[in-house]
Formats: C-alpha cells, structure tokens, sequence
C-alpha cells in the first residue's frame, strides 16, 4: 500500500513488489534489449512510445484499480 506523507493515514494507491532477484532480472532484460532500441531512428523509438501511451490511456482505468 502507498500512503500519502503528508496524512500517513491515507491510502492512495497499491504498488506491487519486487524482489532483488526482480530487479537484477530487469536490468539485465534492458541491457539485452538496448542495442534494438539504440539502432531505431527516433521516428520509429516514437512510434513505438506512442503506442505504450496508448495502451496505457486506454487501460488507464484498469490500471488505478
């Protein structure tokens, strides 16, 4: 649960956790996943950027849940 500083009372969202062995996971899934993304022209990085922040608006409700 994540509260809100400023009235440690208040819940104002959920976060999931991770693990060290997740966090370790992660990195190394980016450090795979850097040289693709590092080749693409900044017109295709955004193209693809633009279609997360279209699944996330889309989802956005889901997502708060």
């Amino acid at each position: 649960p994540l509260h809100n500083p400023a009235r440690p009372s208040e819940l104002v969202g959920q976060a999931a956790q991770a693990s060290v062995e997740d966090a370790h996971a992660a990195i190394a899934a980016a450090h795979t996943a850097f040289p693709a993304w590092k080749a693409l022209s900044y017109e295709e990085r955004a193209h693809y950027l633009r279609k997360v922040a279209a699944h996330l608006t889309s989802d956005a409700g889901e997502l708060a849940d």
